[in-house]
């Protein structure tokens, strides 16, 4: 795999979209992650 490019940018990127949901969704439905 390549280190650098769009790749990692997107890797990155979806890295930190489950961050915010996990650490900001706690205990939500999954209804409201479909929304998110």
């Amino acid at each position: 795999m390549k280190s650098k490019g769009p790749y990692l940018a997107l890797h990155l990127r979806m890295e930190k979209d489950v961050w915010v949901r996990t650490g900001c969704l706690p205990g939500l439905s999954s209804e409201f992650d479909e929304i998110i």
